[in-house]
């Protein structure tokens, strides 16, 4: 996505105190997940919580789990993949309006994880 931006924060511990990381571009967004360009290796398995900032439309709050992070040697950047968590109701799911926007923006017609 044409200047599509990221940032991250981890959700262990106190979430008062962390902020967000710098916004990083974005490399590819479905409804299921999103890979971006990192400034670190993140450790696999990790939640994190990311804003989406995609041009026209308001930052998207959204959670997730690290499944992979790695240091691509063609472009000699860190790249991480990030599995969105289910949606449903409760602090452990992401929303279902965060569904409906992630549909808007990426165009995807499949039905959400339904806890």
């Amino acid at each position: 996505m044409d200047g599509a931006r990221v940032a991250y924060k981890n959700k262990a511990g106190m979430d008062l105190w962390r902020r967000y990381s710098s916004e990083l571009p974005m490399r590819d967004l479905a409804k299921g997940g999103i890979c971006f360009e990192s400034n670190s290796i993140l450790q696999q398995g990790t939640t994190i919580e990311l804003k989406l900032f995609v041009p026209g439309e308001k930052p998207l709050i959204i959670k997730g789990n690290i499944v992979w992070s790695d240091n691509i040697t063609d472009n000699d950047g860190t790249f991480a993949g990030v599995r969105f968590l289910p949606f449903g109701k409760g602090r452990m799911y992401n929303s279902f309006e965060c569904w409906d926007k992630l549909e808007q923006i990426t165009g995807n017609q499949t039905n959400p994880t339904v806890n």
